[in-house]
């Protein structure tokens, strides 16, 4: 008898799985953020958007995604920059950035409380600087095109979401 029950579990797990994935290919059939959004209005008051960027020793890469950032074409944007106990020179990279754009602010973590995951923690030191109505966790190696923010929140005000997540495409490196 116990056999039966975890066999029609194991279908019923299954099923439930089988369930979902249809969601993956649609999502890639419908296409990029650009192709559905493309189309939308622009909206009469854009939304201030705050930008939280968590980085530790992301010295390579730091300098590309802020600026990145910086160059986005989107009206109402504050850019939080984040240093989590960076050992090869993050920190002075984000102030260097900071110093040139106004839409940047650099915080600095020097100790993790205990009970904190780092990336965690200094997620949440953004997000409690942030300003916005609407709130972006982005990797310190991520570059963005100038338009993808505001074809994002095109989107996400025209479908009323409360939340989007995006897939980047992946550039390869070295």
């Amino acid at each position: 008898m116990l056999w039966w029950i975890l066999f029609a579990f194991g279908w019923f797990v299954a099923a439930f799985w089988a369930a979902g994935a249809y969601r993956i290919p649609r999502f890639v059939r419908d296409g990029m953020i650009a192709d559905r959004a493309g189309l939308l209005p622009d909206l009469e008051t854009w939304p201030k958007v705050s930008v939280v960027v968590p980085a530790r020793d992301e010295a390579e890469r730091i300098e590309e995604a802020l600026r990145s950032l910086t160059r986005m074409d989107y009206p109402n944007l504050e850019v939080i920059a984040v240093d989590d106990r960076s050992g090869d020179g993050t920190g002075a990279i984000m102030d260097r950035v900071a110093a040139e754009e106004p839409r940047v602010e650099v915080l600095h973590v020097t100790s993790l409380p205990e009970g904190w995951l780092g990336k965690c923690h200094a997620m949440q030191v953004g997000a409690r600087r942030a300003t916005g109505e609407i709130l972006l966790f982005t990797d310190g190696d991520v570059v963005f095109a100038p338009d993808i923010l505001r074809l994002a929140v095109r989107y996400l005000a025209a479908k009323r979401l409360d939340h989007l997540a995006l897939m980047p495409g992946m550039i390869p490196g070295g």
